[in-house]
């Protein structure tokens, strides 16, 4: 094999640091290296100049430093704005590039050109060979540049997350009615995926869609039906036009209708797919709010609680407290009036949680 540098050449000598520009008078610099100065006679003519010894085991130290580095470790190092003389580094896409991000040297590849970002950035991505897989996570909608030599990702995701349905609210229909309104649906989840193989070609975009939560219904009132709650957006992923993969969002839960003389008790609202309907009012007991379906990447949300004599209560939020990605909003309770008084309103659904698209490589 060639020669492997053992020590970079005059690594314990004597060497004198060369410069980048021009240098006035002729003097060595990496932008003109020797001058033809270098080529007079010293003895005989005045604009001559002796190769100077330390200068040189510079320049076949630093040559030498550079192809051990290469030789030991594969990759150059990252060019830093200090190094390129004040001016941030431009790399290539699919640069490849050791970086130490402060724990530790790691490989990253440029994913577009004129990349004069930190590898820590979204335009970089790890290719550590030895790392096993790399992960993008999209919780907003953007674009996936394949890296190259890639030809098959999977992809975990999920579609946006149904609302759940609001709750209508109530008021005393007589001398001896009291009435109470059923609880709103819950919301749906949104379609999953886990760990799906998609074939791709290295260089391509694709374009990524993340499904946004629907929203919670309306809070109704004693002359008002609780409103619909949203249906969830689709989770897409498209190559062009062509789509690779597409997760629907989640059903809506639909809201429950307000109580009269002649209906005092009224049912609970239909539930999006994997949620929970609505309670049914019960004498001076309002209905309960069905609880939000759980996606593969959340945990179900609750439906507001059941009370009596008392305004509805709203939902859960399924973006809130930890319910991950993808589930359906809480329903609303329903109110209750079982004595005589103001009406009482009934409270909105919850919102379905956004989706997302997780892509390992």
């Amino acid at each position: 094999m060639a020669k492997y540098y053992v020590y970079p050449f005059g690594v314990s000598g004597d060497l004198t640091p060369i410069l980048n520009p021009t240098q006035p008078g002729g003097f060595v610099s990496y932008q003109q290296g020797f001058t033809i100065n270098y080529e007079g006679d010293v003895d005989t003519d005045p604009s001559a100049l002796p190769v100077p010894r330390g200068q040189f085991n510079q320049l076949m130290y630093d040559v030498t430093l550079n192809l051990q580095q290469y030789q030991q470790q594969g990759f150059p190092k990252f060019i830093t704005t200090s190094d390129n003389g004040g001016t941030p580094f431009p790399y290539t896409i699919y640069s490849i590039v050791r970086y130490d991000d402060g724990s530790g040297e790691k490989l990253y590849m440029s994913l577009v050109n004129s990349n004069a970002t930190l590898p820590t950035t979204s335009s970089w991505i790890s290719a550590n060979p030895f790392a096993g897989t790399s992960t993008v996570t999209y919780t907003t909608s953007g674009t996936f540049l394949v890296p190259t030599l890639t030809n098959r990702i999977y992809v975990t995701a999920v579609g946006g997350g149904g609302g759940g349905g609001g709750s209508a609210g109530s008021v005393f229909a007589g001398s001896s009615t009291p009435t109470s309104a059923g609880g709103g649906g819950g919301g749906g989840c949104g379609q999953g995926a886990l760990s799906t193989p998609i074939s791709v070609t290295g260089g391509s975009t694709l374009t990524i869609t993340v499904g946004n939560g629907g929203n919670g219904g309306t809070a109704g009132t004693s002359t008002v039906n609780g409103g619909n709650g949203v249906v969830g957006n689709n989770t897409i992923i498209l190559l062009g036009s062509t789509p690779l993969l597409t997760l629907p969002g989640g059903g809506a839960g639909r809201g429950s209708v307000f109580p009269t003389l002649t209906n005092p008790d009224t049912d609970g609202g239909d539930a999006g797919q994997g949620g929970a309907p609505g309670g049914i009012a019960n004498g001076i007991n309002s209905g309960f709010g069905g609880t939000g379906a759980a996606s593969i990447l959340s945990t179900t949300t609750s439906g507001g609680r059941a009370d009596t004599n008392a305004a509805g209560l709203p939902g859960s939020n399924a973006g809130g407290g930890g319910f991950g990605y993808g589930g359906g909003g809480g329903g609303a309770s329903g109110a209750s009036s079982p004595t005589l008084g103001a009406p009482v309103a009934g409270a909105a659904g919850g919102a379905g949680a956004p989706g997302v698209v997780i892509i390992t490589f």
